[in-house]
């Protein structure tokens, strides 16, 4: 390339400008007094004697793409060790089908032929192998920034995820679901069986009102005993509530409320007790029979009664439970989605990052060209 060229050609003017005599493995002594005849002082200023790096640097930021630029004039001209048409004679042969390159060159100048040969040999790796390493490089470092960025996305959409499980109260979605469905199913179940148990006991508590009324014509549904069956009504329900919900934080006051329960079904058996109406013995045992029968399906109906009322309570709860955690799903589901393909993408970039970086030392290793027989 020209680019090759050029380099090797401020390779040679450098080497031979930083000569404090001729030297024949470098430059012969007609060529060395030609070459301090027409450098101008101006280019020999930049010159740093014994240092190559450096005067190579002068050089270098010396040219411009102008004809009367001494060094931009060499190279494009006509000279017959620095212009690039001279250097451009450098012949690159392969031998056979092997891996190996020979370069050959024709001078008149041996020590300037050896060294353009050298030159050449050196920048042609060089350039080869920054071509190939930047290739592999370019590769490794998209995919670093493209891992980077999905990465980024990933965590952005699981602590999305997160803040609304917190902001929700999800600790599980689908365990949390499904024990909210086993409960409801397990709920709707039992309040079957409630109910029919409270409308037995409603039938059995009628039929012997009924009973009493017609026969004895006492009446079950005065306004003291009314109001104990209220109390009586209002504790069952408060215990109840307390039974059937285990986080109830009012737990440690079940043993107060059925004292309290226990005082009101005393004082409902004292009140029916002292209803002796009938002068009869046998009259008036036979109705308190019926009474205690009475009081017992009191007490029955009222209990199943508040279980019956709390399990529908429960139920409409579950119901409210369950309709919450519906339109959560949707939410997280799409989320997931979301994560899913980032986790994909995540771990798809970083399969070709491992393939890049494999590629990139396999190419690091075989950019490492070797010169196996030195110019001579």
């Amino acid at each position: 390339s020209t680019s090759l060229f050029e380099e090797v050609s401020l390779k040679l003017l450098t080497q031979h400008l930083i000569l404090s005599k001729p030297n024949k493995e470098v430059l012969s002594i007609k060529s060395y007094n030609e070459l301090q005849t027409i450098v101008p002082k101006e280019i020999k200023k930049l010159v740093v004697k014994g240092n190559f790096a450096k005067t190579y640097s002068n050089l270098n930021k010396y040219i411009t793409h102008d004809d009367k630029n001494f060094i931009y004039s060499l190279m494009n001209h006509s000279h017959k060790y620095y212009s690039i048409q001279a250097i451009s004679n450098l012949k690159a042969e392969r031998l056979s089908n092997s891996d190996l390159i020979k370069l050959s060159y024709e001078s008149e100048d041996a020590g300037v032929c050896f060294n353009t040969v050298k030159f050449a040999t050196e920048v042609f790796i060089e350039k080869y192998s920054g071509i190939k390493v930047s290739q592999s490089s370019s590769a490794v470092e998209y995919f670093e920034a493209k891992l980077r960025e999905i990465a980024i996305k990933l965590d952005v959409a699981e602590q999305k995820l997160l803040d609304f499980n917190i902001d929700n109260e999800v600790i599980n979605y689908y365990e949390q679901t499904e024990q909210v469905t086993t409960q409801q199913e397990k709920i709707e179940v039992r309040l079957q069986e409630v109910k029919m148990e409270f409308e037995a006991s409603q039938a059995v508590l009628e039929k012997l009102e009924n009973e009493v009324e017609k026969r004895y014509n006492i009446n079950l549904r005065n306004n003291t005993i009314l109001s104990i069956r209220e109390q009586l009504v209002a504790l069952n329900e408060a215990i109840t509530s307390i039974e059937l919900d285990v986080n109830n934080p009012n737990r440690n006051k079940l043993p107060e409320l059925r004292k309290k329960r226990n005082k009101v079904e005393n004082s409902l058996e004292n009140k029916i007790d002292s209803m002796n109406i009938f002068d009869s013995k046998s009259q008036g045992i036979e109705s308190q029979r019926l009474l205690l029968e009475w009081l017992d399906a009191v007490k029955n109906n009222e209990n199943y009664n508040a279980l019956y009322k709390s399990m529908k309570i429960r139920l409409i709860e579950f119901m409210k439970q369950f309709k919450r955690y519906a339109p959560l799903g949707a939410t997280i589901k799409r989320i997931e989605r979301e994560i899913d393909v980032y986790e994909r993408e995540y771990l798809n970039t970083l399969h070709h990052l491992g393939l890049a970086r494999q590629n990139q030392q396999s190419i690091d290793m075989r950019s490492n060209m070797n010169v196996l027989d030195v110019p001579k």
